[in-house]
């Protein structure tokens, strides 16, 4: 069997370092700030106000980690068969990881749904702009921020606490604020759902040695949770 080519990550500790400063900004103070700057502007639709954060974040992303983008591009043109295996295993490893999961979640509180895929369920309905957004601008910034500068950052000190950080922050920046408004910490058992979703998107990015492999995944996942939901809503 062919030996895998070591984990390189080709973020360098310049743009670590700002992903790793910038991560709290995008999951905490941007949310905060920008729509109260976007409210006074006039614009109030919750939708459209997530377009702005997901294109200014998206734009930042982009002028800031172009040539760590490019450079992701080498292993896909050199190993383009072994970074399609490593897309199509860590998309297994999702799904089985995510049936396993959403039975104990189901299981512990049958009668609560995810408040995060509620909110996002019924802001895609109304625009499609933010429908965009969340499958093309999301995966994005999220696996750059999170699988590039957090898990890569981590991963040349320690694998395992770069697989264990990385997960349970990008697990938790998605139901997090939902228990702080509503004050109920049982909404915290949702952050298992998101944790199939960060192991493999974290091994595809190890496995594969390009950002763009779990980039992929994201997309593909954030569509069909959304194509899913669609066909959901036309049978009820």
């Amino acid at each position: 069997m062919k030996k895998l080519p070591p984990f390189e990550n080709r973020m360098n500790w310049g743009r670590t370092l700002f992903g790793l400063i910038y991560l709290p900004i995008h999951l905490v103070l941007l949310p905060l700030l920008l729509p109260a700057v976007l409210m006074a502007m006039g614009i109030t639709d919750l939708a459209e106000i997530n377009v702005y954060y997901y294109v200014f974040s998206v734009l930042l992303i982009l002028i800031v980690y172009f040539p760590y983008l490019r450079a992701n591009f080498d292993p896909l043109a050199e190993r383009f068969i072994h970074c399609l295996l490593s897309f199509l295993m860590a998309l297994g490893i999702y799904y089985i990881g995510t049936v396993a999961v959403n039975l104990v979640v189901l299981g512990l509180s049958s009668e609560v749904s995810n408040p995060n895929d509620q909110l996002v369920m019924d802001l895609v309905t109304d625009n499609g702009a933010f429908r965009a957004a969340v499958i093309f601008m999301a995966p994005i910034v999220e696996e750059v921020l999170f699988r590039g500068a957090l898990f890569g950052g981590l991963r040349k000190k320690s694998r395992v606490w770069a697989y264990i950080l990385s997960m349970v922050i990008f697990a938790l920046c998605h139901v997090w604020q939902y228990a702080l408004v509503a004050m109920d910490w049982t909404v915290l058992i949702f952050v298992l759902q998101y944790l199939p979703a960060a192991f493999a998107l974290a091994w595809a990015y190890e496995r594969s040695n390009s950002i763009w492999v779990p980039i992929g995944i994201h997309m593909l996942i954030n569509a069909m949770s959304i194509t899913a939901a669609d066909m959901l809503a036309e049978m009820v």
